[in-house]
Formats: structure tokens, sequence, C-alpha cells
């Protein structure tokens, strides 16, 4: 619940004054694919998940060294 009101920078603002919208748009238009898609984007926002917020680390350069040296 805490990620829900906490952390908020401008970019987070943004993506959600999108998010909202779209879904606005969505919903004058009558379409269901995206009705559902910016209800999506607007939890993904609303939860700060997704890669930006450090919870899909890669490990591709770690992995490249250690084949590159073959």
């Amino acid at each position: 619940m805490n990620t829900i009101f906490k952390n908020w920078t401008l970019l987070r603002i943004v993506k959600m004054i999108m998010g909202i919208l779209v879904l606005y748009q969505s919903i004058i238009m009558g379409s269901a694919m995206l009705i559902g898609l910016s209800i999506l984007l607007c939890l993904i926002v609303l939860l700060n998940a997704g890669c930006n917020s450090g919870s899909c680390p890669t490990h591709y350069s770690s992995s490249k060294r250690r084949n590159s040296k073959r």
C-alpha cells in the first residue's frame, strides 16, 4: 500500500495523466480493448511496477563478457 502513495516523480505523474486521458478517450470511442489496456497502464503506474522501478534486472553485460572470453 505504501507503493501507491510514495515516490511520485514527475514522470510517474505524467504517465498517470496519459493513462487517464487514454482511458477517457477509449470510453468515448467505446473500444473495449483500449479500455482494458488503459486500465492496465493506470494500474502499472499506480503500483509503480515495471522495469523502470528496478523490478526486472537483466544480467546481459555479465553473460556477454563470459561468452566473449572463449
